[in-house]
């Protein structure tokens, strides 16, 4: 056998053993938490708790941004002050920038 078949055939068995492991976890591991925290992967929307003073949401569609959605919004206030109150009353990180398509927003408050 030539060192480039075997090669071949390490990358084929490589590979599929990839494939395997995403479908089949070969250990899990239980870690004591004090709470359980729900887990999303990338790009699920995560629910927002909103609190009283949320009067209007925004539904975040594909391709907008935090600053677009507050140059929308923001009727002349300042757009840095605005973004950090939307990202408060959302129960956003205050500099989180990510947003997701169909993540709802409080923009009214």
């Amino acid at each position: 056998m030539t060192k480039g078949f075997i090669f071949a055939v390490g990358v084929v068995l490589a590979l599929w053993f990839v494939s395997v492991c995403n479908r089949v976890p070969l250990f899990t591991v239980a870690l004591p938490t004090v709470t359980t925290v729900p887990y999303y992967p990338s790009g699920h929307v995560q629910p927002v708790r909103y609190g009283a003073s949320c009067r209007m949401r925004h539904v975040v569609g594909q391709g907008e941004t935090q600053w677009s959605i507050a140059v929308h919004y923001s009727n002349g206030q300042e757009k840095a002050q605005w973004l950090r109150q939307m990202r408060r009353t959302s129960n956003l990180a205050t500099d989180d920038d990510h947003l997701y398509p169909g993540q709802v927003l409080c923009v009214g408050w």
